[in-house]
């Protein structure tokens, strides 16, 4: 392959990886063909210099033996071919995740540039909720949605499940350099971590505040001197929250009575329906499933109208939604239990891959990636599917970050 074409080619795709952050936000048809570039060009990349040695990743493995189930699944059912485009183009995950992960990111210097974008991608969310917050309306215009929640700069509330994938490298690799540093250094990483939870509870939607949550819990644990500054905001979060039933209420019922309402009856919630729907699905086919986007095309069959309670029609089709809600349950559906088996796989050894080497007291910016993409895989997740825009391709992008990092970590230590 010709060195200066290949040169070219590496500052063309790191130039459009440190756009993503933002144009995932603001123009999610660029970002999806930018990912597509991405994917294709690793593939050339590959092929010109004959080297396919990182595609023999098992959890990369694991997710192509998934994807040939799936189109397996999806050939059975007879589906049309939107339905198999869909199947087929599943593969488009794990092969972005690979491009980030053994090309783009494969430098230091790229990953380094990439905290900056991401760290500015999130200063630029959090600047628009807090002017909407205190404001009424940020920089673009946006204003609160009657349901209560602050979208941020998107069109739509999407801020919280965006922001809860995307903050923790920036965060915690800010709050490890702070809380190494002097007195005031280490106040403003206590200030940074409240800040940040405080952002969620006003943003007003309910998992990203669990999520949040649960990954500061995640890193108090994992890294050393965070545990001060994690329960300290927690209580400035539930300060926080009893602070939003006046500032603001609709986000204050959202959150405070809600939620709690929900989870006490979760089998007749929305996604309680969604669940009972879901496995009613996999128990009339438990071994192919319903082909790739089986659920959204098959939840409105009165065949699959069952509920957990004795005598209910889960809902109806009045429940029905254009996804699962869930990778596990999405997995389930569209291909089976064989299918969920295989994503399980994909998802364990993914995980443990971004771990591999992390132990307490590691490098914050590596905690803080392990953080993002378990976020999206923990089983009691709910959320757009994995390959959906903008949440997905950040994951995406955060994955293949974290999986180069543990890779240039054990090949030298030290250099997270």
């Amino acid at each position: 392959m010709n060195p200066r074409l290949e040169a070219a080619g590496n500052r063309v795709a790191l130039v459009a990886t440190l756009a993503l952050p933002l144009l995932l936000i603001h123009a999610r048809g660029v970002a999806e063909g930018v990912l597509a570039a991405l994917a294709g060009g690793f593939l050339l990349r590959c092929a010109l210099r004959r080297d396919f040695a990182p595609f023999r990743a098992p959890w990369f493995l694991a997710a192509l033996g998934f994807w040939a189930w799936l189109v397996l699944c999806t050939l059975l059912n007879g589906a049309a071919w939107a339905q198999m485009q869909a199947a087929l183009g599943w593969v488009r995950i794990p092969l972005t995740i690979l491009a980030f992960s053994a090309w783009v990111l494969a430098d230091a210097e790229a990953r380094r540039w990439l905290l900056r974008a991401v760290g500015l991608a999130v200063a630029w969310i959090v600047l628009e909720v807090w002017l909407q917050l205190l404001a009424g309306r940020g920089i673009l215009g946006h204003r609160r949605w009657p349901a209560g929640e602050l979208p941020g700069p998107f069109t739509r509330p999407r801020a919280g499940p965006f922001l809860v994938i995307s903050l923790w490298p920036p965060v915690l690799d800010a709050a490890g350099r702070l809380l190494r540093g002097s007195l005031p250094a280490r106040l403003a990483a206590w200030a940074l971590v409240a800040l940040t939870l405080a952002t969620l509870v006003f943003i007003g939607q309910r998992l990203p505040l669990v999520f949040g949550l649960f990954g500061f819990g995640i890193a108090a644990l994992l890294m050393r001197g965070l545990l001060g500054p994690a329960l300290l905001a927690a209580a400035i979060g539930a300060g926080a929250l009893a602070a939003s039933a006046v500032v603001a209420p609709d986000a204050f019922n959202r959150l405070a009575v809600q939620f709690p309402r929900q989870v006490a009856n979760f089998p007749e919630s929305h996604y309680g329906q969604i669940l009972a729907r879901g496995l009613e699905m996999a128990r009339q086919n438990p071994a192919f499933g319903l082909g790739a986007n089986g659920f959204r095309l098959n939840c409105a069959d009165p065949a699959y109208h069952a509920g957990w309670a004795a005598g209910s029609d889960g809902g109806g089709a009045g429940m029905c939604v254009i996804h699962a809600h869930n990778p596990y349950l999405e997995a389930l559906t569209s291909a089976g239990w064989p299918g969920l088996l295989l994503f399980s796989g994909f998802a364990l050894l993914l995980l443990a891959a971004v771990f591999q080497g992390l132990r307490r007291g590691g490098a914050p910016l590596r905690i803080g990636l392990f953080i993002a993409t378990l976020i999206p895989l923990w089983p009691f997740s709910s959320g757009s599917t994995l390959g959906a825009l903008p949440n997905g391709g950040m994951w995406v992008l955060l994955a293949g970050w974290g999986l180069a990092l543990a890779r240039a970590e054990k090949a030298t230590p030290g250099s997270a």
